[in-house]
């Protein structure tokens, strides 16, 4: 997301807790980059324009709390802009190869918090924001070989299972990929854009 938002004239902080995910970051984009928790955000108050978050606000919990820090560093007319994952929608054949993929992990995708957020105009609401967008989109992606399935695999928080069982996975869509040419994972998410 940093390299989409890098522009002259534009600072962007990224922020993680992880030291792993910083230096895969740093290896991919501009940054500064920040090692901080998002409930302890290390801005002063009012301070930052806009605050983007990819699948942060399922896995930095508690919700409320996150909110709270957004709205604290956020300027008045500030923007939060953020993805989650999402439930819907989701048609057929997506639960067909989901469930699939499921049965071979023995799970799901597990998240510290919920997939599906609820509540989130009303936690908005109670920090100073408002919702100006709350949408939910079909992304698809393609398998087509072995490193395909890796990478989809890969890109799931699965932090409790077992590589033999990614491995099953990944076997699942790569020789479906053979039968089929492709094979399409649906990745259903949420975006949700809001302004204080």
């Amino acid at each position: 997301m940093s390299r989409e938002l890098a522009q002259p004239g534009r600072t962007v902080i990224g922020l993680d807790l992880s030291e792993h995910e910083l230096a895969l970051a740093a290896k991919r984009g501009p940054g500064p980059w920040v090692r901080a928790d998002g409930l302890q955000l290390p801005f002063k108050d009012n301070s930052v324009d806009v605050v983007t978050s990819s699948m942060g606000l399922v896995v930095v919990q508690p919700l409320t709390r996150v909110i709270e820090e957004v709205a604290r560093v956020l300027r008045h007319g500030g923007v939060l802009a953020a993805i989650a994952p999402a439930i819907r929608p989701l048609g057929p054949s997506d639960l067909r190869v989901l469930t699939r993929i499921n049965g071979r992990l023995r799970t799901k995708p597990q998240f510290p918090g919920p997939v599906e957020l609820t509540g989130f105009a009303k936690t908005l609401s109670m920090y100073g924001m408002r919702v100006v967008e709350d949408a939910r989109e079909r992304y698809r992606f393609s398998i087509r070989s072995r490193a395909d399935a890796e990478l989809v695999m890969s890109a799931l928080y699965l932090p409790n299972t077992r590589w033999s069982r990614v491995e099953r996975a990944i076997e699942y869509l790569e020789d479906a990929a053979k039968k089929r040419e492709v094979v399409d994972v649906a990745i259903p998410m949420r975006r949700l854009v809001a302004i204080k």
